[in-house]
């Protein structure tokens, strides 16, 4: 039964993405200005995962029953710091496009803002989950269930970047 109620729930959420991504990519067509950035479906989840496991691992401090050792303490402390970056990476990451520049501006999971120049990608990849950016040697991931990821490949194809393939 649980399995069914946890299936039910992942795809309303998939749904709910999917949905909203087709929305939004729909609403900034014909715009000169877009954002890439993560579901806030993610942001949502996160923040849960982060209460519901900060409570639990909390409650454990307080009423201890000799039954928890380091080990649950330790994935209790996991699971707290999986679903805080999940919350802050669908706050922090985004990318700022204008159709008529050269450049678009990638802001990092550590909120720290680049301003990469189409000329300087050296290359791009695509795997299933993610666009692989490779710029000045680094990497920058970019996940392709974000919004107006489509418009972004796009943007990529019109300054033709080598190396890419599309989704």
């Amino acid at each position: 039964m649980e399995f069914v109620l946890i299936g039910i729930i992942v795809m309303m959420m998939t749904y709910f993405v999917k949905r909203n991504k087709e929305k939004e990519l729909l609403n900034n067509q014909n715009k000169d200005e877009f954002i890439v950035r993560l579901p806030k479906l993610y942001g949502w989840i996160g923040l849960i995962c982060l209460i519901l496991f900060l409570t639990l691992f909390i409650g454990m401090i307080l009423y201890p029953d000799d039954t928890g050792d380091f080990w649950v303490g330790a994935c209790f402390f996991g699971f707290v710091s999986l679903g805080g970056s999940l919350a802050n990476a669908s706050i922090a990451w985004k990318i700022n496009v204008n159709i008529n520049n050269g450049f678009f501006i990638y802001r990092t999971f550590f909120w720290r803002t680049i301003q990469i120049r189409y000329s300087d990608i050296q290359n791009v990849r695509s795997t299933q989950f993610f666009i692989i950016l490779k710029y000045r040697n680094k990497n920058f991931f970019i996940d392709k269930t974000a919004y107006n990821v489509e418009l972004f490949n796009s943007m990529l194809e019109k300054w033709k970047i080598e190396g890419q393939t599309t989704m």
